[in-house]
């Protein structure tokens, strides 16, 4: 059974075939087979087909005449995989971890499938070469309110130190399936969803590179209290090419780090609220005066720190 979650999994990840079973949803008309499959008792089973309304059960589970003699839990297990490849990604899962031969087929394919279908006929001009250039273009196109959880995805990730080149640094990590389902509460954001300048992609030559950054208005963020040995924690060859880049001193005291949340804790209540928040953070490096900004690991949500809290609703954020 495990390989044949394998291959579910790596069919139903492919850009392309995310489309297909797109369309086959609209009609709830798919039928699959596994071709490595041939045994009699199977014989008046021609397909297996996967009910989009009822995700909780298919055909195959059933099919009286289905009995492979496996226990009723893998078969759930499986089914659970299922609905989660075919009913339940997002639209970051399709888009950012879905496989895909052509860097460009990513548009081609789940643009139809997203609310951001109007731009599918300007894909062919957005000249589209790598990951990075994916995440810019998202940063461009998209709704207030999926730009911001798409930095908050990049926030989420370690950044390889091989990472090259290393900005800017909201476009250069790797974004994985469970980390995109951390943002799908629906609790209130420390951001205005309402005002399209809360978060803006923005550029400016200097030394004849391109410099790309975010410029993010939040409503409350938290200065931490910088430990001595603080560059333990950051001094990577990965944040000190950064800050090289930025023109920033690590060792200068106007170095602060700070921290955004996602959600907007003075609504927060329960416990996994808090718990969902704590997930959902993101750590920037940098200086207030030239307002220069990059991202750290998440790794700083695991050391413990003093910080203090700023209410602030104009605040801008300038992030490389």
């Amino acid at each position: 059974m495990k390989f044949l979650n394998d291959l579910f999994v790596d069919w139903s990840s492919r850009v392309w075939v995310i489309s297909e079973y797109h369309i086959a949803k609209k009609k709830n008309n798919l039928k699959y087979w596994f071709i490595g499959i041939a045994t009699y008792e199977l014989r008046r089973l021609p397909f297996l087909e996967f009910d989009f309304l009822d995700s909780t059960s298919s055909s195959a589970g059933r099919n009286a005449e289905l009995d492979i003699g496996q226990p009723s839990s893998i078969y759930l297990k499986f089914h659970g995989m299922m609905t989660r490849q075919l009913v339940d990604q997002c639209f970051f899962e399709m888009m950012l971890c879905g496989k895909a031969s052509k860097i460009e087929d990513r548009f081609y394919a789940i643009l139809p499938q997203s609310k951001y279908k109007d731009k599918i006929n300007q894909v062919t001009h957005w000249k589209i070469s790598n990951m990075v250039s994916v995440k810019l273009k998202l940063f461009e196109i998209m709704d207030t309110k999926d730009k911001l959880t798409l930095l908050f995805l990049a926030g989420c990730q370690e950044i390889s130190f091989s990472t090259d080149p290393v900005l800017p640094t909201f476009a250069t990590s790797t974004i994985f399936k469970s980390t995109c389902r951390l943002f799908s509460p629906e609790s209130p954001l420390n951001f205005d969803l309402g005002n399209k300048s809360t978060i803006t992609l923005h550029h400016h030559t200097r030394d004849s590179h391109l410099y790309y950054f975010l410029q993010l208005t939040v409503k409350k963020y938290y200065v931490i209290d910088v430990p001595s040995d603080y560059r333990d924690y950051c001094g990577s060859k990965f944040i000190i090419k950064a800050c090289d880049n930025l023109q920033l001193n690590l060792d200068s005291s106007e170095i602060k780090i700070v921290c955004l949340t996602y959600f907007d804790e003075s609504t927060l209540e329960s416990y996994a609220e808090w718990e969902a928040s704590n997930d959902c953070k993101l750590y920037l490096l940098g200086n207030f005066e030239k307002n220069k900004w990059t991202m750290l690991t998440s790794y700083w949500k695991n050391i413990e720190l003093k910080h203090s809290v700023i209410i602030n609703n104009g605040k801008v954020f300038n992030i490389y």
